[in-house]
Parts: C-alpha cells; sequence; structure tokens
C-alpha cells in the first residue's frame, strides 16, 4: 500500500489519505443506520404487540366472567344469572370484535406470535355454538357444564398462551422480565377465574361441594398462589406498590372471607353471609 502511494503525487496521496478514514466513516454510519432502523422496526412491532396484549387481556377477562356466570346459570338450571349472562354476553362479543379488528390492521408481526393468536380466535369463533348449547340444554335437561366451561378455560389458555409467545420476541431484558411477570400475573388471574367459576356452580345450586369439586378449588387457589409469587419477584417496584394499594379493597377481603368458608364445606354459612354482606362473585 505504502509502496503505491510513493509512486504518487502529493495531492493524490493525501486525498487517499483523508479518503480511507472518511470510507470508514461512511460504513460506520451505515452500519450504525441499519441498527438504528431495526431498533426502530423492532419498536414499532412492540407496540403492535403491547396494544394487542391490551385488547387480548379485556376480551379475558369478559370471557372469564362469561364463564363464571353461565357455570352458575347451568348449576341452578336458569333460574340464576339469566339477565346477566346475556349482558355479559354483549360485553364478550365487543372485546371480540375490538380484538379482532386491532389484530386485523397489525402488520410485519412474526409468524409464531400470529399463528398462535390465530388459534385463540379461531376457537373465540365457536363461542356461539357453546352458548347455544348451553341454552338448549334446560329444555333437554342435558348435564352440558364440562363442555361448556371447558370451552372457555380452553380457549382463554390459547389466547393467554399468545402472550407469553410475545415475551420471546423482546431483546430488552428490563422490558422481558416486566413482561414475563405481567404474564404470571395473567396466569393467575385466569386460576381466580376458574375459581369463582367452580364457586359460582355450587352457590347456585346451593350444595355442599363434592370431593372433586372441592379438591380442584383447593388446588386453584395453590396454583394462584404459586403464579403471583413468580408476579411478586420478577414486577418491577411501580406494579408492586400498584398490586399491594389494589389487593386492600373490601371486595377482595369478602372474597378471601368466602373462600374460607368454602374450604370448611359450610355452605350454609356462605348463603347466610352472601345475603348479609350483599357481595356478588361475578366482577
Amino acid at each position: 500500500m505504502l509502496s503505491l502511494l510513493r509512486h504518487l503525487s502529493i495531492k493524490v496521496q493525501i486525498l487517499a489519505l483523508v479518503a480511507i478514514p472518511i470510507i470508514a466513516l461512511v460504513c460506520f454510519i451505515f452500519v450504525q443506520l441499519s441498527q438504528t432502523l431495526h431498533s426502530i422496526s423492532s419498536a414499532e412491532i412492540l407496540k403492535e404487540q403491547i396494544r394487542i396484549s391490551e385488547q387480548l387481556s379485556a376480551l379475558v377477562h369478559e370471557m372469564q366472567k362469561e364463564r363464571g356466570m353461565s357455570a352458575g346459570f347451568l348449576a341452578s338450571k336458569g333460574k340464576k344469572f339469566a339477565s346477566e349472562l346475556q349482558a355479559q354476553r354483549l360485553l364478550t362479543d365487543k372485546a371480540h370484535k375490538n380484538l379482532s379488528d386491532l389484530f386485523a390492521q397489525s402488520k410485519d408481526l412474526p409468524q409464531s406470535y400470529q399463528a398462535q393468536l390465530n388459534q385463540g380466535l379461531e376457537s373465540v369463533s365457536k363461542i356461539t355454538q357453546i352458548r347455544t348449547m348451553a341454552d338448549d340444554s334446560l329444555s333437554s335437561h342435558s348435564n352440558v357444564t364440562p363442555q361448556v366451561v371447558g370451552y372457555y378455560t380452553t380457549t382463554i389458555a390459547f389466547l393467554l398462551d399468545s402472550v407469553l409467545e410475545s415475551t420471546k420476541l423482546i431483546h430488552d431484558a428490563t422490558l422481558a422480565k416486566s413482561m414475563v411477570a405481567y404474564v404470571n400475573f395473567l396466569y393467575a388471574k385466569e386460576r381466580a377465574g376458574l375459581e369463582r367459576a367452580t364457586a359460582n356452580g355450587i352457590f347456585a345450586s346451593n350444595v355442599v361441594p363434592n370431593d372433586t369439586n372441592y379438591n380442584k378449588f383447593v388446588s386453584l387457589i395453590a396454583e394462584q398462589e404459586a403464579f403471583m409469587k413468580l408476579f411478586v419477584s420478577l414486577a418491577s417496584q411501580e406494579s408492586l406498590d400498584f398490586y399491594f394499594n389494589a389487593i386492600k379493597i373490601q371486595a377482595l377481603l369478602k372474597c378471601k372471607k368466602c373462600e374460607r368458608y368454602f374450604i370448611q364445606s359450610d355452605i350454609a354459612g356462605i348463603l347466610v353471609w352472601r345475603q348479609k354482606s350483599g357481595l356478588i362473585l361475578l366482577q
């Protein structure tokens, strides 16, 4: 290289020496620009995923409520929760439409994430058949509670698993940790929803829980606690402060009292206490 430069004029040598660092600088800028554009693109995709996760969580919440009401409706042979269930179905449909519309507008989402979410949305689309099955069972006197509750539980699991899938796409360690904490919170909430559906069915039938329902109820409480421990260990201090303030509300304290009655299999105590407290385990 130096021997070549010696045969060139001073002017050309100076230009060559100046050009080398300039070319290197241009290459460096190009690499940095590419990385920046990639980061911007990733950030936009992440923003879309977060918006979808928000709408997905809203749909899961409405389906959890519909599951609990459906369990009470079927256990009471349609004598309880009839009007509440009809209103809740409309809320579920609205949340379903909001999520479907947002998902249809989203672009460049990773294939694995799209596939998982599509599986959940395809399952949600069958909800009309399940509702018809539940309504028709009152006249046919068939026991469809396991199929109905099972449908909601399976569908909700598909939806929540899509949120879990999205955590694999986050490269920022702090953000990924917060997202995993959020997913564990959603799984804990789902166990609480299953607990509500189990309890609603028993409350509506006014009978002492059998061993199967009792063991299921206790198991769901244990699973909730396990997921909440993971949430507490991973969540940010800001999230923890909000959570610990939120769980001080009276409604939650009443639910904990109801859990104790249930574990003691004191259904009579539950019914009397509910009448006095005015607690409705649907929210």
